[in-house]
């Protein structure tokens, strides 16, 4: 796995006034899609990222659609079905290896 100085953080373990500051502060964002990529709310326009890993099963449009109101570069990274919408789901590790070197090429 490529090693890229990324802080692994879980949303929910700070406040939100902590968590402003974490997504205000970062450059680049990737996350599996669910509640705490709102928080891209915080980041700053057009200085940020946004990585979206999701199932196949579970493509909605609505952190594509706040990224772009909000001036924020956004890609997403499909992953295997899974017939539970919210259980596990696989990436490829090359899969995400090369998504990640695009990502922080753009």
């Amino acid at each position: 796995m490529i090693k890229r100085g990324f802080e692994i953080i879980n949303p929910g373990d700070f406040t939100v006034r902590q968590q402003a500051v974490i997504f205000n502060s970062a450059s680049h964002v990737i996350g599996i899609h669910g509640a705490g990529l709102a928080n891209i709310f915080f980041s700053q326009a057009s200085k940020s990222s946004l990585l979206d890993i999701a199932p196949a099963t579970l493509l909605h449009s609505h952190y594509y659609w706040l990224a772009s109101v909000c001036g924020i570069k956004y890609d997403i990274l499909v992953g295997g079905s899974n017939p539970n919408v919210y259980g596990d789901f696989k990436v490829e590790l090359k899969d995400f290896e090369n998504k990640i070197e695009s990502f922080l090429a753009s």
